[in-house]
């Protein structure tokens, strides 16, 4: 085996790791879903997921919330103050990463786990 491709197998490990560590650290309730051991359809896995995590929100009186997953929030266009997202439809966006979201890096990096692992297959 070539130095090149010991390392390339190396970082593999690593990145399995660390993205088995991103989903270790995500609430109980999302270890199913982010799992996501049916991943034939990308699409529709992600779409359970965008329905399970917005289900879970809890938002506060002006209907925002931090995503329960990555507990990220976004900006208060006028003060800069962190405000939660606007549920359902500006979670849904920040977990998709659609409308020039943001997209929550806890579903980037399962969605990218699982892609690499059909294209390993």
């Amino acid at each position: 085996m070539s130095d090149q491709s010991y390392e390339i197998k190396d970082l593999k490990r690593r990145l399995l790791a660390a993205s088995s560590c991103v989903v270790s650290l995500c609430p109980d309730q999302f270890f199913d879903v982010l799992r996501g051991d049916d991943f034939s359809n990308p699409w529709l896995w992600q779409a359970a997921l965008v329905d399970a995590v917005v289900a879970a929100a809890q938002p506060d009186q002006r209907g925002r919330a931090a995503c329960p997953l990555c507990r990220s929030r976004t900006k208060d266009t006028n003060t800069g103050d962190p405000v939660g997202f606007t549920v359902p439809e500006g979670l849904a966006m920040h977990l998709r990463g659609s409308h020039r979201a943001h997209q929550c890096t806890v579903v980037k990096v399962v969605f990218e786990r699982h892609r690499d692992r059909m294209n390993d297959a």
